[in-house]
């Protein structure tokens, strides 16, 4: 187990060693490591080269995969913001409009009580025989 995990620390260490890198060509360049000769197996180490290899690919499918889904979450997360701040400007413009609709029902019906108490002080002068003054 400590001869496969310095094995496999040798391929690591070598940042040139990709997924695309072939056993042929990494072997020339691990082949005097003593970690390299601790594996008594050639077939060992290049099983140890292909299964690091794999792990290689799947945790990079899985950090881009991570990394697309931590974008995919921001952009949501953005277009929610956004959404919610358009619907808080159409609501701020539809309140406003109806505190302007309230305001002027409020006008219109304090005329109209205005009106209605002249027409009654009018009339009521009238029924006690005064007339309105000319000055």
């Amino acid at each position: 187990v400590i001869v496969k995990r310095d094995f496999v620390s040798l391929l690591r260490e070598h940042t040139d060693i990709d997924r695309h890198s072939r056993w042929s060509d990494v072997k020339k360049r691990v082949d005097t490591d003593a970690r390299y000769k601790a594996v008594e197996s050639s077939s060992a180490r290049e099983d140890w080269f292909q299964i690091k290899d794999e792990n290689m690919n799947n945790s990079e499918d899985e950090r881009e995969k991570e990394i697309r889904d931590k974008e995919r979450q921001a952009r949501m997360e953005a277009s929610l913001r956004e959404r919610e701040k358009e619907v808080q400007r159409t609501l701020a413009t539809h309140l406003r409009d109806r505190d302007k609709e309230r305001e002027q029902h409020k006008h219109d019906e304090a005329v109209q009580h205005f009106n209605a108490l002249l027409a009654d002080l009018v009339r009521n002068a009238e029924l006690h025989g005064e007339k309105p003054s000319d000055s």
